[in-house]
């Protein structure tokens, strides 16, 4: 029985997976050669760059941007190796990485259903936290968990108080 802020985060998750999932468009080589030419002062061009795959021999402004040797003075072509298999491994991993977390958060939310709960319903629960000692039985494992991680809460709020609230520590 999902609620329907359950329902909203599953479609959310679906929908962020199928736009990682998606393929770009780009370029994706290896090796390429930039070259980049600053703006003329005297006449009104911006910055003009392109972006080839060449053998580093040619990686020149004269081959790369067609112009002749006077226009390409001021021209700055470089030639880049990249690895994009590495680039890709580790784009991978941080997607893993924040996948695991996701899972583990909603593990968290279903074995602590507490945490969606609000501080009303959460007081209620520690004022009838134990019953009279005819009604505990022997309880599951997930139960005395349950009821550790509630002591250990109770005792958290009650030292921020005495920090916060009273400003004393160790009592």
């Amino acid at each position: 029985m999902l609620k329907l802020q359950d329902t909203v985060f599953v479609v959310c998750l679906v929908i962020f997976g199928a736009c990682l999932i998606q393929e770009v468009q780009g370029q994706f080589e290896d090796v390429r050669c930039k070259c980049v030419c600053p703006a003329d002062p005297a006449s009104n061009q911006t910055v003009n760059a392109t972006i080839t795959n060449v053998l580093p021999a040619k990686c020149t402004c004269e081959f790369v941007m067609h112009k002749n040797e006077s226009e390409c003075l001021r021209c700055e072509c470089k030639y880049e190796s990249r690895n994009t298999l590495t680039i890709q491994v580790v784009v991978i991993f941080i997607i893993l990485v924040i996948a695991v977390l996701l899972v583990y958060l909603v593990a968290l939310l279903v074995l602590d259903p507490t945490m969606l709960r609000g501080e009303s319903q959460m007081q209620q629960l520690q004022e009838e936290d134990i019953g009279p000692p005819d009604l505990q039985r022997q309880q599951s494992y997930i139960d005395r968990v349950g009821s550790a991680q509630q002591r250990w809460k109770r005792r958290v709020r009650q030292q921020r108080t005495n920090i916060f609230d009273r400003h004393t520590m160790l009592s």
